[in-house]
């Protein structure tokens, strides 16, 4: 390392340390936030300091079982920040009005985070995050005299096409003014319903979503899952499925108004629906964090009774971000899944609810709920925000989600 740390003087962290669930680019993990005020330390100019911070008296079922990677949030900060992991001497380096990203080497869960040469004039917040989750080497650089643009997302509209395929296309979808930094968000919706005599057979056919194109293009799918409820019936009665498929994808889409969408699944679908929202104020594809839940009731006996379905996202979510979602559930018969409860501070619900009803082979019923959701201005980063679509009397149901950074 370019700077020695040996004569620095360092002191207990000021704050409790906590293990949170998380999920970073599909992987399921934990992570740590340790926030630091570095004026609570009362540095005079010029000086430095080094925090330490233990890890290893979190309780069992909280704790960090290793630490693969960190996080350092030190875009707002005049001073270097440097994270040193005393076992191994392992050091990460973040400059001046950076964020990065660096995969670690360490056999402990503790570390000191030092700040070099503070002035007075700008005693800075920082924000350091520990995750058992691998990330690669990456830093963005924006200067002292950056002002972040917090990405905007603007929700759009909602077709379905109620219809036996695994391909559906939705032509000249109205998706607002062009801009060279806007992005396409389009959450999926397909469900299969079905009755057959040979339950084995048939009785829980997920599908996936195999390809999603604008304009052509192929484009990447975030997130998706799949729900699959069903009942084999005794007494000789006919067994029922029904297979939902949520998703999440983004496209970068500069040019036009319109935009032609095209989802293939890979199997046949008795419906899709889609719902799509601008993202403009980033400038990739990547998101911070992305997650994806499903509940489903499976029964070996008539009759399936329908009962509330709890799906408890948890998604990272980054100072001055955004995110979006889409979240669905699917009940048998006529009966129609109650609406969705959403809770998440400041959540808002794209649409009231969109009802679809799908039929099936040997005269199989079922109907299909979903809502959009999304969240702009996100003021204070939150490692584990909880987001709860919550479905009263349904079968199947499903969510996925992803949150975007300033860049």
């Amino acid at each position: 390392m370019a700077i020695s740390l040996v004569n620095v003087e360092t002191t207990q962290w000021i704050g409790t340390v906590n293990g949170l669930p998380t999920t970073l680019c599909g992987q399921n993990g934990r992570v740590v936030l340790v926030n630091i005020d570095w004026s609570v330390y009362n540095l005079g100019n010029g000086e430095s300091l080094g925090l330490e911070v233990d890890m290893s008296g979190i309780a069992p079922t909280n704790q960090l079982d290793l630490i693969r990677s960190v996080y350092i949030d030190n875009i707002a900060s005049p001073t270097p920040m440097y994270v040193y992991f005393p076992d191994t001497g392992f050091t990460v380096v973040c400059k001046p009005y950076t964020a990065t990203w660096a995969p670690v080497v360490t056999n402990a869960r503790k570390a000191t985070v030092y700040g070099i040469g503070f002035t007075t004039q700008q005693i800075p917040l920082v924000n350091v995050f520990f995750t058992n989750i691998f990330m690669p080497l990456a830093y963005q650089e924006l200067g002292p005299n950056f002002t972040a643009t917090p990405p905007s997302i603007t929700y759009v509209g909602t077709a379905v096409s109620v219809s036996d395929a695994g391909s559906y296309a939705f032509n000249t979808f109205a998706i607002g003014a062009a801009a060279a930094n806007r992005r396409i968000l389009v959450g999926v919706v397909g469900a299969r319903v079905r009755q057959m005599g040979d339950f084995t057979s048939d009785a829980n056919s997920p599908a996936s979503i195999s390809a999603f194109n604008i304009n052509g293009g192929p484009e990447t799918i975030i997130e998706q899952i799949q729900a699959n409820s069903y009942v084999n019936p005794s007494f000789g009665t006919v067994a029922q499925a029904l297979n939902l498929t949520v998703g999440l994808g983004i496209a970068h889409v500069p040019l036009g108004t319109t935009a032609d969408i095209a989802i293939n699944f890979s199997s046949s679908r008795n419906m899709c629906r889609i719902y799509v929202a601008t993202l403009e104020g980033v400038t990739n594809n990547i998101p911070t964090g992305s997650d994806e839940r499903q509940a489903a009731i499976t029964k070996n006996s008539n009759p399936l009774n329908d009962t509330t379905q709890s799906l408890p996202s948890v998604l990272a979510l980054p100072e001055l971000g955004a995110l979006f979602g889409v979240c669905a559930s699917g009940r048998f018969t006529n009966n129609s899944p109650s609406n969705c409860v959403l809770t998440g501070a400041d959540l808002a619900l794209g649409v009231a609810g969109s009802l679809d009803n799908i039929s099936g082979n040997n005269g199989s019923q079922a109907r299909i709920r979903s809502n959009p959701f999304f969240l702009n201005d996100i003021l204070t980063a939150q490692p584990s925000y909880p987001i709860t679509a919550t479905y009263g009397a349904s079968t199947a149901a499903a969510i996925v989600d992803a949150s975007f950074a300033p860049s």
